[in-house]
């Protein structure tokens, strides 16, 4: 066994990695985001506060819109990883495609 088989035994498969995908956002998705979340935080503080003072009807008004701000933000945010890659397959389809069209011009 010689110096070059050695490294090969300790290079990991093509299968063993994976690929993170960090995506840039907009201002307008970080404003949206921190706009979310002080939302979030206005609303629990209330409706906690609301449950201290014995008044139920405000504090269960409040949790409920916190429940369903809280569900709309988790899925605004699984639409926006689902649109991402669905975005990058496109875009990864279309560099295939256009790379098989130029290795093979049709002939007229």
């Amino acid at each position: 066994m010689n110096h070059h088989d050695s490294q090969r035994e300790h290079v990991p498969h093509a299968d063993e990695h994976h690929i993170i995908r960090l995506r840039r956002r907009s201002v307008s998705e970080w404003l949206a985001g921190i706009v979310w979340l002080v939302g979030l935080a206005v609303l629990l503080d209330y409706a906690l506060s609301s449950f201290r003072e014995q008044e139920s009807q405000a504090g269960i008004l409040a949790g409920a819109i916190f429940i369903g701000l809280l569900g709309a933000g988790i899925i605004v945010q699984i639409m926006w990883g689902i649109e991402a890659r669905s975005r990058q397959r496109r875009r990864l389809t279309h560099q295939v495609s256009t790379r098989d069209t130029d290795d093979h011009p049709e002939e007229e």
